[in-house]
């Protein structure tokens, strides 16, 4: 069972105390490259992703968990300009996020509306396409070179600046290796997303049963960008002892599973995690 926080639209965007922007754009002859054949093109029509999805199962006695969503229903756009699109629709998530507080991000475009407490987005719409083609174009995205980290920042930057707004880069990296409690704090405290740049991921969802937990998932080794809108933290007391699951409530980019959660510890490597603010 989720529990979601609530932001009310009459608070302010950000809240807490935020730490100096980083810099880590830099130019690199293995710089990797971010490009998701999962994510597909065909003549402006959407194409569901065809593959088979995967099941593992946590048997437990007691179980704890803590959860935090940026709200209900967070942006999950898949239109891809050409194939392996996956930052540029990213960055459109981002941008679709913060259209809430200024819906000049996205002209001609409702960004969502408030559900009780809870704040639900909106489908993309033709506004939201043009969009990522900006974006996309921007980026410099090509079907077959994808695009670099360095790419996805300058050309979401360019995109900001053009709206006269600023973008700030917050860093979930701590000695090179990836902090879920930063993530947690930008997502928490901060009312920040978090762009997640990855070789090999996972996108798929828990169902749950008596005494046991079971993640459905479809995995994949391609490079690929997504966008963390919440995580939840599942502690598992098991039979053989003690298992700590860390979860990011996402945005995947890809028609067809376009939200669901993503384990950080299967058959994935977090190249960098950033926490975008745009104000």
């Amino acid at each position: 069972m989720l529990h979601f926080a609530s932001i009310g639209l009459s608070c302010l965007l950000l809240l807490g105390t935020f730490a100096a922007p980083c810099s880590i754009r830099t130019n690199s002859e293995d710089e990797v490259t971010y490009r998701d054949s999962a994510v597909i093109y065909d003549d402006n029509e959407y194409n569901l992703l065809s593959s088979s999805m995967q099941t593992f199962q946590i048997p437990y006695n007691t179980r704890e968990y803590s959860e935090f969503d940026l709200a209900i229903f967070y942006p999950t756009y898949t239109f891809a300009p050409t194939a392996g699109s996956c930052a540029p629709i990213a960055a459109a998530n981002i941008v679709g996020f913060y259209d809430r507080y200024d819906e000049n991000l996205i002209p001609n475009h409702k960004s969502g509306n408030l559900i009780g407490e809870w704040y639900s987005y909106y489908i993309e719409d033709s506004a939201v396409v043009s969009v990522i083609r900006e974006l996309h174009s921007l980026m410099g995205t090509t079907a077959t070179t994808g695009t670099t980290e360095k790419q996805f920042l300058d050309g979401l930057e360019s995109f900001c600046k053009s709206k006269g707004k600023t973008m700030g880069i917050f860093s979930c990296m701590s000695a090179g290796s990836f902090s879920f409690s930063k993530a947690q704090s930008y997502i928490e405290n901060s009312n920040m997303p978090i762009v997640l740049f990855l070789s090999g991921y996972n996108v798929g969802y828990m169902s749950e049963a008596d005494h046991a937990d079971a993640y459905s998932y479809y995995k994949s080794n391609a490079n690929h960008v997504m966008v963390g809108f919440g995580y939840a933290t599942y502690i598992y007391h098991t039979s053989d002892g003690t298992m700590t699951k860390n979860y990011f409530n996402v945005a995947s980019g890809i028609s067809g599973n376009s939200s669901g959660i993503y384990d950080i510890s299967l058959s994935t490597k977090i190249n960098d995690a950033l926490a975008i603010r745009i104000y």
